[in-house]
């Protein structure tokens, strides 16, 4: 099924939703809107990267340093147990600078999984791209 979206003065965007069915005996139907499980998933990445700063700083607070593990930080991302790994349809990246740390987030597959790479340091600050590169500390913040 498609539909039209349009907004006063933007061209018209056509977006398209995927309708998966599944019938058993008499039962139901899924319907499962692809574009939006991507927004979701970006805003789960960013919401991840953003608890990674309040994270690290707090765990700054306490040891006097940063570190490079996200085991060492607790949720969201415990399960991840070095520097890097992926988890819900992102790729996680943490590392530490001259001046903190930094950690990014993008997407497995990018269109499939997510839009948006995602990037944040030690002031909290998320940043975020568009483009298939890996956000950095020179993207647009994410309001």
């Amino acid at each position: 099924m498609a539909s039209m979206i349009s907004r006063p003065g933007s061209p018209r965007i056509v977006r398209i939703t995927f309708v998966v069915a599944l019938l058993f005996g008499n039962t139901a139907c899924i319907a499962v809107d692809y574009p939006s499980k991507r927004r979701a998933q970006d805003a789960q990445a960013a919401r991840a990267l953003r608890s990674v700063a309040a994270l690290e700083n707090s765990y700054r607070a306490r040891t006097g340093r940063y570190t490079e593990r996200f085991a060492d930080l607790g949720r969201p991302l415990q399960d991840i147990p070095g520097q890097r790994g992926c988890a819900a349809g992102y790729c996680y990246e943490l590392a530490l600078t001259a001046n903190g740390f930094e950690a990014r987030a993008w997407p497995e597959t990018l269109g499939e999984s997510g839009y948006r790479s995602f990037y944040v340091d030690q002031s909290g600050v998320v940043r975020y791209t568009v483009k298939s590169a890996r956000a950095s500390s020179h993207d647009h913040v994410l309001e």
